[in-house]
């Protein structure tokens, strides 16, 4: 009952509103934006792997800023430095409207990541400090949709806003809810005071900076780059070195920026793998489904919205559910639970790779794409409760640190992981069919005189008529090719997901702790 009386319960759950919207905002930005990267391609003239960098920066640039949250909450308290990131959030968010030029626009995406970075880890730490320990389940079932389930709204909401209004509103509609969050962080929100700086890690911040930069950089643009050239090689070794650094120095810094050694809690490594994977899953669908139903369907922004809300709000009320499925079912339940999602989620990716192909029916592709989310929804939650199980109190704000961390940096790779896939599996696909188109492939010689012919009798010369029929030709050889290079990179996400299945056994509950024997 003690707890009870100290439970300031008003404002604990008025907090949580604010740093739900907060949180939400800054989440959903990650992904809105994907649905709008075709028209952003031709507003700027960019192809996909340029605009691809306004997600994976975005999610690069948060995962760089999160570990700067415990020590920025312990200095300014974790109220204030909330409300700056909303103000620096919703700031940039205008300015991301206004961009003139595809680098213009990258800049204050970096810049508006910069607040959302803040926002994911000091809210988690906030919902620890709010509420006690039996009341906590609620709250962080909650707070979930909001961090985790709030990117598979951003594909939806994004088609929406690109086909009614303009794909500049996806910036411009988090103004005024950043402005109402700043306005109920104002009137809820209790201040204390700040305390002198204490050590900072600045050598773990520049390392970790450099390392995360360099070597998405380059696994991002690896298509583009020539090895041939000493800058790149140079960007290698500098992004390779300053891991090792950042490793070693985490291990025997006083202070870390993130303290490796939470890392030695087993069952919280285990959910951090999963998160790894998680992510790719979660992903993977959030990239490559706009891009295909609107430039291998035809659909507009609007539709393949429509088409991905069904999954999106599946996952959503999922969430909130596992949690509480969990916190009943115990460890050893959870762990079924888990196990169960992973399933579920693995073998609608597996039939999702098999659909993927210009005649794909969209009703079975919003189906099994519900199903997937389905899988989704039970194992995320649960496998980040399981995680916490053995975390001290004292350690919560580490593994909060720690664990927005690998979320945020494991989307950003999942990005550039996707993107390298498609690229590469299409270009070997495509060079490869190609190579069969000569005169002695009779297929090809008989639907290029059929092509010839259609093209004559339309009033084009021969050799217009020819190069027409090659033209024709070699671009349906493209398009089927990349659409076989999407289904090759869902079948590969769809395999390590079936992969992660092998960890769930591994989490310990109490019974087989070594702690507790």
């Amino acid at each position: 009952m003690e707890n009870e009386t100290v439970f300031d319960s008003y404002r604990a759950w008025s907090s949580l509103a604010v740093v739900i919207m907060g949180t939400f905002l800054s989440a959903i930005s990650s992904t809105t934006i994907s649905v709008a990267l075709p028209t952003i391609m031709n507003v700027f003239g960019a192809n996909l792997s340029n605009v691809q960098w306004l997600m994976t920066a975005y999610a690069l640039t948060m995962a760089i800023i999160i570990p700067l949250g415990p020590y920025l909450s312990n200095v300014f308290c974790s109220e204030r430095v909330y409300l700056v990131a909303i103000i620096i959030f919703t700031s940039f968010s205008a300015l991301c409207a206004f961009s003139w030029s595809l680098n213009i626009m990258l800049l204050f995406r970096i810049l508006q990541a910069v607040g959302g970075g803040l926002m994911q880890p000091i809210g988690m730490g906030m919902v620890l400090s709010l509420f006690p320990p039996e009341k906590r389940g609620v709250a962080f079932g909650v707070f979930g949709i909001a961090a985790m389930a709030a990117p598979a709204f951003g594909p939806t909401l994004g088609g929406y806003i690109v086909q009614i209004l303009d794909w500049r509103y996806i910036f411009f509609v988090n103004i005024p809810f950043g402005v109402l969050a700043v306005t109920l962080a104002l009137k809820f929100f209790q201040f204390s005071k700040r305390i002198p700086f204490p050590k900072f890690d600045i050598a773990g911040f520049i390392s970790a900076a450099i390392a995360s930069s360099f070597l998405l950089y380059l696994l991002g643009k690896n298509q583009e780059i020539s090895w041939s050239e000493p800058h790149y090689v140079y960007m290698l070794i500098i992004g390779v070195g300053a891991f090792i650094f950042f490793i070693a120095n985490e291990l025997y810094c006083a202070s870390p920026l993130l303290d490796l050694r939470i890392l030695k809690k087993w069952n919280f490594s285990l959910s951090l793998v999963l998160t790894i994977i998680q992510a790719l899953m979660m992903m993977s669908a959030s990239f490559i489904m706009p891009v295909f139903l609107q430039n291998f369907k035809g659909l507009s922004a609007l539709h393949s919205g429509q088409i991905l809300l069904p999954a999106t709000l599946t996952m959503a009320l999922l969430m909130p559910i596992a949690g509480r499925i969990s916190d009943l079912a115990g460890e050893k339940g959870t762990k079924i639970v888990i196990a169960i999602g992973i399933i579920i989620c693995g073998a609608a990716s597996f039939a999702i790779a098999s659909l993927m192909n210009v005649n794909a029916s969209i009703t079975a592709l919003v189906l099994v794409l519900c199903i997937r989310n389905i899988g989704l929804g039970l194992s995320m939650m649960p496998a980040r409760t399981i995680g916490l199980t053995d975390i001290a109190p004292a350690d919560s704000q580490k593994a909060t640190a720690m664990s927005s961390f690998i979320m945020q940096f494991s989307s950003s790779l999942a990005v550039a992981f996707v993107t390298l896939m498609i690229s590469t599996r299409s270009n070997f696909n495509y060079s490869y069919a190609a190579s069969q188109l000569t005169p002695f492939n009779i297929p090809f010689n008989e639907t290029l005189y059929s092509l010839t012919a259609f093209f004559s009798n339309m009033g084009l010369s021969a050799s217009d008529a020819a190069a027409r029929a090659i033209s024709t030709i070699l671009q349906t050889v493209y398009v089927e090719n990349y659409v076989l290079a999407i289904q090759y990179t869902v079948f590969i996400t769809a395999v390590i997901g079936m992969l992660s299945l092998l960890i769930v056994p591994l989490f310990r509950t109490k019974k087989n702790r070594p702690s507790d024997l």
